[in-house]
């Protein structure tokens, strides 16, 4: 039903696993990025919510914001977009941390499942 409220976004090629140890760093400035075996083209602000859902905390999504080449994407709905997406990937590491019995991270991401649905009410 959430999904049905965003704006239509055209695909694009994402990364699909967007993590610190893919990102290679040249003089303190991004010059590339390594490990497109998950890519497929979807909205580009799953990426973001990616990131923020795993790394968030020791790196701000802030950070890769302003690297980023299309200032249009965070116009509009990107908020809403973000933490639908992210609440979409953490139900998804929520089901397998069940079934593996992970309770720490079990606890971890009950906390960012709350963090994002206070963003709609």
């Amino acid at each position: 039903q959430e999904s049905g409220k965003f704006s239509e976004t055209e695909p694009r090629l994402t990364h699909n696993d967007l993590s610190p140890e893919h990102v290679i760093i040249d003089e303190g400035n991004v010059s590339g990025l390594v490990d497109f075996e998950s890519a497929f083209g979807a909205d580009p602000i799953q990426d973001f919510a990616l990131w923020d859902f795993k790394h968030g905390k020791a790196y701000p999504l802030k950070y890769i914001k302003e690297g980023y080449g299309n200032p249009q994407i965070f116009l509009g709905d990107f908020e809403r977009k973000l933490n639908f997406w992210k609440i979409y990937r953490a139900m998804g590491s929520l089901s397998y941390c069940l079934k593996e019995k992970k309770q720490k991270r079990i606890d971890k991401i009950i906390k960012i499942i709350e963090e994002a649905s206070k963003f709609f009410g």
